[in-house]
This record gives C-alpha cells, sequence and structure tokens, in this order.
C-alpha cells in the first residue's frame, strides 16, 4: 500500500534519491514488485545510478517474464485497458457482443504490447503495424479471412486499416457510448493520453447531442458539426474532434464500416 523514501532535509525542487530508492522505484515500475536480488546487489554497489549500469538493469528487467506486469498495470492504467471489463455495450444495438469477443479484444491489446516490450519494437507499432494477434472469434470480428485458432495467434493484416492499438476493437469500444461512437471522446483520448494535450473540461450547462431535425435522423459527424459551431464550444472541439472524424469508420464495438444510415462515412 505504501512504499517509504526518506525525506531530504532542505531540499525545495527535484534532487537525487538514493540508489536503494532507485532500484524500489524501477522495479515497482516495470515489475510491479520488490526489487530482485541483482538489482539490490547492484544497487548496494553504489553503481546503479550509473547510466551504463541503469541502462543494463533496465534492458535485464525488461526481457524478464515478469515484465507482464508492465503491460497489465502501468499500460492498463495509462490506456484505460482496466475498464475493458465494466464496459457494456448495448445489446440492442451489439447482440453479438458477449465475454468470449471481450476477452479476444483484451488479449489482442496484451499481445501487442508485450511484443512491442519483448521485441523491442519502435514506439510507433502503438499506432501502426502489419499484424495484429487474433483467435477465430475476434478475426471473423475484423472481417478477416477466417483461422481456426481459438487462442490467439500472430494474423497478418491485409490492408491499413487495422494494425497498432489505435485501431484496435478494445481501445476504440472503450471510447464509444455503448449505443454509438463518441467522436469528442476519441478524440479527447488521443490529445490527452497519447500526445498529453488534454483539452479542458466542458463547461456547464452544454446541451445534450441532438441527432434528429424533423423527424429525420443526422449522422453523428452531421450531428457534431452543428454541436461544434457554437461558439462556447468550438475552441475545444475543434482541436480533439478531427482525430475523433479520423476514427468515424470504427463502430462503437471496433467494426470497419463503411456507411452509417445509409450514406457513406465521412472520415476525413
Amino acid at each position: 500500500l505504501l512504499r517509504i523514501e526518506d525525506d531530504q532535509p532542505g531540499e525545495i525542487g527535484p534532487y537525487v534519491v538514493s540508489d536503494f530508492e532507485l532500484a524500489t522505484r524501477l522495479s515497482f515500475f516495470l515489475w510491479s514488485r520488490p526489487p530482485d536480488e541483482e538489482l539490490l546487489e547492484v544497487a548496494a554497489s553504489g553503481h546503479l545510478h550509473e547510466p551504463a549500469h541503469l541502462r543494463a538493469q533496465a534492458l535485464r528487467m525488461l526481457s524478464d517474464r515478469r515484465n507482464r506486469a508492465l503491460v497489465d498495470n502501468f499500460f492498463a492504467q495509462w490506456l484505460d485497458l482496466r475498464r475493458l471489463e465494466a464496459h457494456q455495450p448495448d445489446p440492442a444495438v451489439f447482440p453479438e457482443y458477449d465475454a468470449q469477443l471481450q476477452r479476444a479484444m483484451r488479449d489482442e491489446a496484451n499481445l501487442i504490447l508485450l511484443e512491442i516490450i519483448n521485441e523491442d519494437r519502435p514506439l510507433t507499432w502503438l499506432i501502426d503495424s502489419d499484424h495484429t494477434f487474433a483467435n477465430a472469434r475476434l478475426v471473423a470480428h475484423y472481417g478477416l479471412p477466417p483461422i481456426a485458432s481459438e487462442t490467439p495467434i500472430r494474423v497478418e493484416l491485409p490492408d491499413r486499416r487495422r494494425g497498432g492499438l489505435l485501431s484496435s476493437a478494445a481501445l476504440l469500444m472503450l471510447q464509444s457510448d455503448p449505443a454509438r461512437s463518441n467522436i469528442p471522446r476519441r478524440g479527447s483520448f488521443i490529445a490527452g493520453q497519447w500526445l498529453g494535450t488534454p483539452p479542458p473540461p466542458p463547461p456547464p450547462g452544454v446541451p445534450p447531442l441532438n441527432t434528429e431535425e424533423e423527424g429525420q435522423s443526422r449522422s453523428l459527424r452531421e450531428s457534431f458539426e452543428l454541436h461544434r459551431s457554437a461558439p462556447t464550444c468550438y475552441a475545444c472541439h475543434a482541436k480533439i474532434d478531427p482525430f475523433g472524424f479520423s476514427l468515424e469508420n470504427f463502430d462503437a464495438i471496433g467494426r470497419w464500416r463503411d456507411t452509417e444510415l445509409g450514406l457513406p462515412i465521412d472520415a476525413s
């Protein structure tokens, strides 16, 4: 529950921590557990803070099977994956969604992250790669050529619509409403979690989104274009909506679609 570090009397700004405190921080970050014997020995020698030794220990720990904790804890918190089990799409709109599909989505995200760590893939693989990890259920969900495996395996992607985490069903679904995609939420997620530039909270009294006009349904994009045209809304929406618009080909459970309400999707 608590990890105690000694205060540095008289220090106001950042200060150098001891090698033992550095070992603890490194181990809890990468492994979510206390340092092992080798890391403690390097800390006891007084060399852990030296760049060469610190890098060597970090690489050793990243190549250890205990690196799974980095995915389950740090990445899961950063990318909102911890909410996956609690998120429930509207069963009336998506009756095909069930616990098996949810697990396949979570497995895909975890295996993408583990590959980035274990194979030292470039950071750009978070948003773009030429393959993913899926079982028969997820492949069918994505509309990819069928496979027989019930466990997730590496699957080559025929085009660039998929690849990486940004176009994974897990992340797309988590940043959607139960019954439809959510353009500003997806945009805010990219701006905040991925780019470090979160928008300010919405002002009070924002009217609900109106998706109909004189009894005629509008596309989600048309509705948001009207919504964000208000002066009080435009400043923030102009920064986040373009990210969300670019993902409109993906529905609220991460499936690809070319039309909405019988009209072509505008994902520009």
